[in-house]
């Protein structure tokens, strides 16, 4: 991976309408002072497993952590889960952020509350995804929508975005190479760069597959945001899944 410096990183996305388009989308905060804020995405799979990215929660105290989820308004999400253990992918390396995934596990099940929440689908092995150049997806976040913000205006947003990206290769960047289970995603239309930005990180990356929602990646990182030669940055699942199942028996 390039030697840039790398952030966690919707741009030129819309607001989700719907609040119950996507029940699994949640969010990971961290004990600031006397406040939780706002962090990073976060992704329920099932039972009381959730997904993200592993440099968010890197040198995070346990104690200080809670899953939030149950509306696209996030100052309305009042399902609140402690984290009861953090499970960082043994080959996750800080550096070059390969193998940039997490499970977190938390004390309660999303349904026991609300019971119309769905977790997403994994892509076990029968699914034949191939990441191929311009395959559609959809990424979902509440990060900031534009590159740079004045240092008084929030870092995140209050309304979940959705956005459609294309998967780009390689060799239609800037990016010299890159770890070997990630892909790149972006977009221009009507001269607009669609990327993920700063609070993303974590999130989904998702495509419709007969009619549900398969999570195709989470997002990771890039260099900088709306950077059309160095668009996003995401994980592949789909190789964790083994992993994953081992440890959070879903099946």
């Amino acid at each position: 991976m390039d030697n840039h410096k790398l952030i966690g990183k919707i741009i030129g996305g819309g607001n989700v309408e719907n609040n119950e388009s996507y029940p699994f989308m949640a969010t990971f905060w961290y004990l600031d002072g006397m406040h939780f804020k706002y962090k990073a995405g976060a992704i329920w799979i099932g039972k009381n497993y959730f997904l993200t990215a592993a440099h968010c929660i890197l040198k995070r105290d346990i104690r200080m952590i809670i899953i939030k989820m149950g509306d696209k308004n996030i100052d309305k999400q009042t399902l609140e889960f402690r984290v009861t253990t953090i499970i960082t992918h043994p080959n996750f390396n800080s550096e070059t952020l390969e193998n940039d995934i997490a499970i977190l596990e938390t004390d309660n099940l999303p349904t026991l509350i609300f019971p119309h929440l769905i977790p997403v689908i994994l892509p076990n092995l029968s699914y034949n995804i191939q990441y191929k150049p311009n395959d559609c997806l959809k990424i979902l976040g509440y990060g900031r929508d534009k590159a740079f913000v004045c240092p008084l205006e929030k870092k995140h947003l209050t309304e979940l975005k959705e956005v459609t990206v294309n998967i780009i290769p390689i060799n239609k960047t800037g990016y010299k190479k890159l770890g070997k289970n990630v892909f790149l995603a972006g977009n221009v239309i009507n001269g607009v760069i669609i990327d993920s930005c700063i609070g993303d990180s974590g999130g989904p990356c998702i495509k419709l597959i007969n009619e549900r929602w398969v999570l195709i990646g989470i997002i990771s990182c890039g260099i900088g945001c709306g950077n059309i030669k160095y668009p996003g940055i995401y994980t592949k699942v789909q190789p964790y899944y083994t992993w994953i199942y081992n440890y959070c028996k879903l099946l």
